[in-house]
C-alpha cells in the first residue's frame, strides 16, 4: 500500500469538520518549517526562501512557499481545494425529547447529500464551540469532538413502509433527527444541553455559541482484493486538500516562483462567504503577500494576470452498474489517472490552454490523466474554479480525482488516481 494513500486515509479520519481539517493541515506545514501568519496582522517584510501559512476564519487556509529568488516577474502558480463536505449540521437548541425520554437531535442539511446514506450508520459529533475571551470581539475558539459513535438515525422497519424499497423520499425535519439514546429526560444533571457538551468535553456554562456537525463514525477502508480502492467519508473534498498541502511541503519550490494553496469553506452551499471562494478575501490575501515582500501593486496585478490556478475537486467516475449515466465519448474510470474536468458552459474553468499545460506537465512526467465532461443532458455540479477565476483572473484549470457514490455519508475513490494528482501537483509547483 502506498504510504501516501495511508496518510491520507488518516487524514481524512482526522479532519470530522472543517475546522479539524485545517488544524491537521497546519500541522503538516508547522512539521516543514512553514511560519504563521495572522490574516488581519501587519506583516512586516516575508522572507524569501520560506513557507508561511494563514488559518482563514478558521474553516478555510492559504498558505505559500516564497522562491529564494522570487522578484517582480516571478511565477505564481495555486491549487486550491474546499474543505467542506455535504452533510447534516447540528441546530442551536438541538434537544428534541422523545416519548421514551431518549433525546434525538435538531438538525438541517449542509449542501445536497445522499440523503439515505446517513441512515443506519454509527455517528459522532465533531466541530467547534466559541468560548468568551478577554476581548468581546475575539471570542476564543476550541474544537471538539466526541470521537465515539454517540448517535444513528434508524429507518423505518419496512413492515410499516411496504414501499421503500421503490424510493421514499425522507423528510428533512422529521426523519433526519439523529437519536442519542439514554434516558436523559429523567436525568435533572443533563437537562439543556450540558449533555451534548459533556460528550464533547467541555464545560456547557463556556459555551457561548457553536458550529457542530454530525459525522459517519466508521473509519476508512481499503476495499478491493488488491486494495486498490478507498471507502471513506468526505472524499468530496479532503482528497484534494490533502494532496495539494503534501505537494507544497514536498515540492522543490526556490527560484523565481511563488507557490500557493489554498483551501476553501462553503464549496458545498455556493462558496459566498468571507471564506468562501467567491469572495474578495484570496484577493486581499494575495496582495498582501507582494507588498510584505516588496513588490508594488502592479507588479501583484500583472503576477496576477500571467499566473495558473488549479482549481481541485473530484470527478465523476462511470458507474459500472449505470454506464449510460457517463458521457458517450468522454468516461473516466477509478485507477486510470487524475481527471481533467471541461465544461463548455464553464461550470469548470478549464480551456484549451490550460488544458494543454497540464497536459503536457503529465505526458512530460509519466502522469496518468483522463478527460472529464458531463453528458449534454445530465448537467453536473460546478466548482469554485470558475467562481474565483472571475475574482482573479488566473489562468485556471479544473481537476480531481475520480470517484463514485459523490456525496454519499461513504464515497469510493482509486488508489492509484489520488497518487497521481498528487504528482501533477507537485511537477505543477516545481516547474
Amino acid at each position: 500500500m502506498n504510504e501516501r494513500i495511508t496518510k491520507l486515509a488518516d487524514y481524512i479520519e482526522k479532519a470530522v469538520s472543517p475546522y479539524h481539517a485545517v488544524a491537521e493541515t497546519e500541522k503538516l506545514f508547522i512539521n516543514r518549517g512553514f511560519k504563521e501568519l495572522k490574516m488581519s496582522d501587519n506583516w512586516g517584510k516575508l522572507d524569501r526562501g520560506q513557507g508561511y501559512y494563514i488559518n482563514v476564519f478558521g474553516s478555510a487556509q492559504v498558505a505559500f512557499y516564497v522562491g529564494d529568488d522570487f522578484r517582480e516577474g516571478g511565477q505564481l502558480k495555486v491549487v486550491m481545494a474546499h474543505t467542506d463536505s455535504p452533510g447534516l449540521k447540528i441546530k442551536t437548541m438541538p434537544r428534541r425529547e422523545n416519548p421514551d425520554g431518549s433525546i434525538s437531535l435538531n438538525t438541517e442539511v449542509y449542501g445536497g447529500p445522499i440523503l439515505n446514506t446517513w441512515m443506519d450508520r454509527p455517528l459522532s459529533i465533531a466541530g467547534r464551540v466559541m468560548l468568551k475571551g478577554e476581548n468581546v470581539f475575539e471570542p476564543v475558539t476550541k474544537l471538539v469532538d466526541a470521537k465515539k459513535s454517540v448517535a444513528t438515525i434508524p429507518n423505518l422497519a419496512i413492515h410499516m413502509n411496504r414501499e421503500v424499497n421503490k424510493g421514499v423520499e425522507l423528510n428533512k425535519q422529521i426523519d433526519l433527527l439523529p437519536l442519542v439514546g439514554g434516558s436523559l429526560c429523567d436525568d435533572n444533571s443533563k437537562k439543556g444541553d450540558k449533555w451534548l457538551f459533556d460528550v464533547l468535553g467541555v464545560n456547557e456554562e463556556d459555551v457561548i455559541s457553536h458550529d457542530l456537525y454530525v459525522y459517519d463514525n466508521e473509519k476508512p477502508r481499503f476495499i478491493g482484493i488488491d486494495d486498490s480502492m478507498l471507502s471513506a467519508p468526505r472524499i468530496d473534498n479532503l482528497s484534494s486538500v490533502w494532496a495539494g498541502a503534501e505537494a507544497l511541503c514536498e515540492a522543490s519550490v526556490d527560484g523565481n516562483m511563488i507557490s500557493v494553496f489554498a483551501a476553501w469553506d462553503n464549496e458545498e452551499v455556493g462558496s459566498q462567504t468571507k471564506q468562501g471562494g467567491d469572495s474578495e478575501t484570496f484577493a486581499v490575501i494575495l496582495e498582501k503577500i507582494y507588498l510584505a515582500l516588496g513588490l508594488t501593486r502592479e507588479e501583484y496585478l500583472r503576477s496576477i494576470l500571467s499566473g495558473v490556478m488549479i482549481s481541485a475537486d473530484v470527478a465523476h467516475a462511470a458507474h459500472p452498474n449505470r454506464t449510460e449515466k457517463a458521457d458517450i465519448t468522454n468516461k473516466v474510470f477509478l485507477n486510470k489517472g487524475v481527471a481533467f474536468k471541461i465544461s463548455g458552459n464553464q461550470k469548470y474553468a478549464t480551456d484549451a490552454e490550460t488544458l494543454a499545460i497540464m497536459e503536457s506537465l503529465c505526458r512530460d512526467n509519466d502522469i496518468q490523466y483522463q478527460r472529464f465532461l458531463n453528458r449534454s443532458d445530465i448537467p453536473g455540479g460546478s466548482t469554485i474554479g470558475s467562481l474565483m477565476s472571475s475574482h482573479l483572473p488566473l489562468r485556471t484549470l479544473d481537476l480531481g480525482i475520480p470517484m463514485l457514490a459523490m456525496h454519499s455519508a461513504r464515497e469510493l475513490s482509486g488508489v492509484e488516481d489520488q497518487e497521481a494528482m498528487y504528482k501533477l501537483m507537485k511537477v505543477f509547483f516545481e516547474v
